[in-house]
């Protein structure tokens, strides 16, 4: 038996995800396995939830009752001690086990299996089922069918999680991906793909002709120009003004020199136009996949959706005219802003998009459009999906194909329960987040682009809790100069006049690469980064506290916060580089008041030297997510360790407690900033721990608003006392769902089965 293992594998998920339900997706498995490892048989058994035992899934052995109805009571038999030590069994004779399980065959047939290779389908610590494969002789399997059987559970077991199906509706196959706008949908799925294909073109060719190149790559820029601007003129009536300047920064990245200018450069070089085109945006892109920050690297997706449309220009492709549904789901392996900005507003239901995050450009348009979104969704079976009707849930980013009348009649009532619960939060707008008993929590925004202001406005955000000053760093082909900077947080500033606007100094270095400043590291998430680079160059820290003082003239509504914070020592150096910026200015007679200064407490250092800490600082903000992900050392974006990533393990809520506790016994402001802060089940903790305000994305500000308007400050506090006595993740977070149910906010509780 020889045969390729990685390419077998591969072969098999795609197989899955093709398949249009979950019975055939097994029924392909089973099959496939036993052709490539020369078994006589192969079967899956898969645990039921109710009973715990092992249920018989599918199997290419000829039995005389259906599968499903074939069990395996947990303890018992070689597929019970295969599960319960979580290793590989590989037997001559199976037969002669004492453990040994028989499943009856047929009364036609005469086979008796001996040969038993077994090995457990765990995903993400959970185990799964069993899969088993058998031959008629006495023999082992080999070596080769051992590693492969091996490989495949590890990497299936994800497949098979997402195609387990609803308990209730076994017709129902989904998918899943990462939620990145809230909301249901039924509708109709129309598949899209990208206009050309940048990976295709040959590289090295030199071109015979420079003038001519040049000239074709002007009009292709020219065209791609004008495409964009319809595009935004087409929104104009669905989004805010500041919502369409995301459309500006795609146009922004087609003329800067770093784009066009490079490839203008290689072309006069000698270079093909078309191979120009495509080394510049590879090399975009990959300077901007590699940084750690979410946001900035769904920029590489906006870098290579304007490269393939220049090429489309290039190759001379007619855009095809698309037919769009009134209920349009927009599917696709890679949706961009521009292909969503091409489906009319008013037939746009729903995205699906097989890469990305909730920080890319479609997912921000989505949540300005108030349509559900899904990203990141592996594995899509684009052809089965195209013109065919799919519900689409944004809560928890699952995609049901061709669902059954039932799973449709409780999504489209859920729908129905979410327009009116919708409406109601508008309402909201202009009330205060007050608690039954007059405990008031101020609500504001995080934002990262002047296109965030708006829906943070419309939304009724007390000010800005975090705005992340790294953008005009990175779209820049150079450090932005003081004025530059000065005119962007003069904008922010001057939206939120009659609020508190809380800057966080240039968060970069380590993998947050600037594309002119590049900094190699083995291990960016501990490297150089933060106040750790500013503090090495006070040059451009003492530029941005220029720039963030001047745009404050008149207003004096900036607080400087200041990023990755680990020792006393950085407070103090970064304060007395504040000050100096604040004496030159006041020499130059600008009417400027000192600002309030506070620090990001996310490196668990800085928790036990807050005391001495608080002496020097205004404010404290509690950055959950890396605070939580140095706790725990989890790297949050690591598919591998993603499930230890947990925001309410105890240790986690322990050391917010105890920043809050200390913070608040200094008679200092206490905020959170990280994504805990948009967390329903968090609101009561944060507001029992005393935290004075919570800063969150938009889309999340009316729930939070709602959940505290709805609970009084003594509840909270008992709920909190409760909480921290608990050991274990799970049971926190279902007495805080219980607990938000009993108070009335079931609805945003979201289960993630639709009974």
């Amino acid at each position: 038996m020889t045969f390729n293992i990685l390419e077998t594998v591969r072969d098999i998920s795609e197989s899955i995800a093709s398949s249009p339900n979950f019975k055939q997706a097994m029924d392909a498995i089973v099959l496939k396995i036993a052709a490539a490892i020369d078994a006589d048989a192969c079967s899956i058994f898969l645990i039921d939830e109710e009973t715990q035992d092992f249920s018989l899934t599918s199997t290419t052995r000829n039995l005389s009752l259906n599968e499903g109805q074939w069990k395996i009571r947990r303890g018992e038999g070689l597929i019970s001690r295969v599960a319960q030590r979580g290793e590989v069994l590989n037997l001559e004779d199976s037969e002669k086990d004492p453990l040994n399980f028989e499943l009856p065959l047929n009364e036609e047939e005469d086979l008796s299996f001996h040969g038993f290779l077994a090995t457990p389908i765990t995903h993400q610590g959970q185990l799964l089922g069993v899969l088993v494969a058998e031959k008629l002789t006495r023999e082992k399997f080999s070596q080769e069918a051992v590693s492969f059987l091996v490989m495949l559970s590890a990497q299936l077991a994800s497949d098979i999680s997402n195609a387990l199906i609803s308990e209730n509706d076994p017709q129902t196959f989904f998918l899943a991906g990462i939620p990145a706008s809230s909301g249901v949908v039924v509708g109709e799925a129309i598949v899209v793909y990208p206009p050309a294909d940048l990976n295709s073109i040959p590289d090295h060719k030199i071109s015979s002709d420079i003038d001519d190149d040049i000239n074709a790559f002007q009009e292709a820029i020219h065209a791609v120009n004008q495409s964009i601007e319809n595009m935004s003129k087409a929104l104009a009536h669905s989004l805010s003004h500041e919502d369409q300047l995301l459309f500006n920064a795609y146009l922004q990245i087609l003329h800067g020199n770093s784009f066009k200018g490079e490839i203008l450069k290689k072309i006069r070089s000698g270079h093909w136009v078309q191979s120009a085109l495509k080394s510049v945006v590879n090399s975009m892109a990959k300077n901007f996949e590699s940084m750690e920050d979410i946001y900035l690297q769904e920029r590489a997706s906006d870098i290579r959706d304007i490269g393939r449309r220049v090429l489309a220009h290039l190759q001379s492709n007619e855009a095809t005219i698309q037919n769009y549904p009134a209920d349009t789901i927009l599917v696709g392996p890679e949706i961009t802003a521009s292909m969503l900005a091409e489906v009319p507003s008013y037939r746009l239901k729903g995205v699906i998009s097989g890469q990305g995050s909730a920080n890319s450009h479609v997912s921000i348009l989505a949540r300005a459009l108030n349509i559900p979104a899904a990203m990141g969704v592996k594995h899509l079976p684009l052809s089965l999906m195209d013109q065919k009707e799919i519900i689409l849930d944004g809560y928890t980013g699952r995609i049901y194909l061709e669902p059954s009348p039932i799973l449709k009649r409780s999504y489209l009532r859920l729908a129905e329960e979410e327009r009116e619960m919708q409406s109601s939060l508008k309402s909201l707008s202009d009330q205060p987040a007050e608690t039954k008993d007059g405990k008031l929590i101020k609500l504001s925004a995080n934002i990262g682009l002047i296109a965030d202001i708006d829906p943070a406005i419309q939304v009724g955000a007390e000010g800005v809790g975090l705005y992340r000053t790294e953008v005009p760093f990175m779209i820049l082909e150079r450090f932005p100069s003081e004025e530059e900077q000065r005119i962007l947080y003069r904008q922010v500033l001057q939206a939120f006049s009659e609020s508190l606007v809380t800057m966080r100094v240039l968060d970069a270095g380590g993998d947050k690469i600037l594309p002119y400043f590049h900094i190699e590291e083995q291990n960016p998430y501990l490297g150089w980064r933060g106040i750790r680079m500013l503090l090495d160059h006070p040059e451009i820290f003492l530029i941005q506290i220029r720039a963030m003082l001047r745009a404050s003239v008149g207003l004096n509504n900036l607080q400087i916060m200041l990023p990755m914070i680990s020792k006393l020592s950085e407070v103090k150096e970064a304060k007395l580089l504040i000050r100096r910026a604040y004496e030159e200015l006041q020499k130059e007679n600008l009417d400027i008041e000192m600002p309030k200064i506070g620090v990001m407490i996310e490196v668990p250092s800085a928790i036990f030297q807050l005391e001495k800490i608080l002496q020097y600082v205004d404010f404290i903000s509690v950055g959950s997510n890396d605070l939580t992900q140095y706790l725990l050392a989890v790297d949050r974006n690591n598919a591998r360790v993603e499930r230890f990533y947990n925001t309410f393990h105890p240790s986690v809520l322990q050391a917010i407690w105890q920043i809050a506790k200390l913070t608040k016994q200094h008679h200092k402001a206490l905020s959170l900033c990280g994504e805990l802060a948009s967390d329903p089940l968090a609101t009561i903790l944060l507001v029992g721990m005393g935290f004075d305000s919570l800063s969150m994305n938009a889309a999340a500000l009316p729930r939070i608003k709602w959940i505290i308007r709805g609970i009084s400050f003594t509840d909270c506090q008992e709920v909190l006392e409760k909480t921290l006595k608990m050991d274990r993740s799970a049971s926190i977070k279902r007495y805080l769902q219980e607990t938000l149910i009993d108070a009335g906010f079931g609805g945003l509780v979201r289960p993630h089965k639709i009974t």
